[in-house]
């Protein structure tokens, strides 16, 4: 149902256990509300977009952080995604409960916690070509069950815009 996810880079250098300067980047703007970090991120992110091939005319949707987030980047990458292609972010999406942060769930619950969040869809998507956005990956769990959601409402197709993957934690060596 998710037909694809473009992402603008990694969250962690390749070679050593520290965000890269993108990550470092997206850190500031999210966990320290830098907003010269957030503009900077918003930047890149609308140049990245620019050289996608997505579908014309297009329903941009931010991927709706808990409401326990507070100051959310999601939102402004939605706004500044929408902007670049020339339409308004569609208020279409709502999450109803807080739940854990993902990155602390363990793989096999991650569904049910994305489940719990209770995400609905609020607005008309009948046909339409959405373009999802949101900050980090992992998993691609939020990202498949909200396209699910939908294309169960309607939507022509889903396709993911995100600005850094992470990955699942190195564990510490045993010898």
């Amino acid at each position: 149902m998710l037909s694809g996810v473009h992402v603008m880079g990694a969250y962690w250098s390749h070679d050593a256990d520290v965000a890269s300067p993108l990550g470092r980047l997206l850190s500031a703007a999210k966990d320290h509300r830098d907003e010269v970090a957030l503009d900077e991120l918003r930047r890149r992110f609308v140049a990245f977009v620019a050289d996608l091939e997505l579908a014309a005319d297009p329903l941009v949707i931010a991927v709706p952080p808990g409401p326990d987030r507070g100051a959310h980047p999601v939102p402004e990458l939605a706004r500044a995604v929408a902007e670049q292609l020339g339409v308004p972010v569609a208020p279409v999406l709502d999450r109803r409960h807080d739940t854990p942060r993902l990155r602390d769930t363990p793989i096999e619950e991650r569904r049910a916690v994305v489940e719990a969040a209770g995400y609905v869809v609020t607005g008309d998507v009948g046909g339409r070509s959405v373009v999802l956005v949101d900050d980090v990956v992992l998993t691609e769990t939020t990202l498949a069950f909200l396209a699910e959601l939908l294309v169960g409402a309607g939507a022509g197709s889903v396709v993911a815009v995100v600005a850094c993957r992470t990955r699942l934690a190195r564990r510490p060596r045993t010898t």
